[in-house]
């Protein structure tokens, strides 16, 4: 699963879909964690509801994905460029 998951490559013909996707998880979860860190809540709780709502895709996606029949690839291609990001973010929460 670990091989599957960690592919570099974006497929030529999903590439579209992988950044739509990409595009669309992180710009709802900034939209959502700028709602929730202007909340009366403790710092503390603020964090942690950023830091879920800018998690990256869980590993389990692919496996249903292949259950499912879909493109296992594109699926890898964002699983891939979202680990990064969300640990960009991560520290950038972490930081505040």
């Amino acid at each position: 699963m670990i091989g599957l998951l960690l592919e570099p490559r974006i497929p030529q013909e999903s590439r579209s879909d992988v950044l739509r996707v990409v595009l669309l998880r992180y710009g709802f979860g900034l939209a959502a964690s700028a709602v929730c860190w202007m909340l009366p809540l403790p710092a503390g709780v603020r964090q942690v509801l950023v830091l879920s709502l800018l998690a990256p895709v869980p590993s389990v996606s692919l496996a249903y994905c292949e259950r499912c029949g879909c493109d296992s690839g594109a699926v890898g291609a964002i699983h891939s460029l979202c680990i990064p990001i969300s640990l960009a973010f991560t520290l950038l929460v972490c930081l505040m």
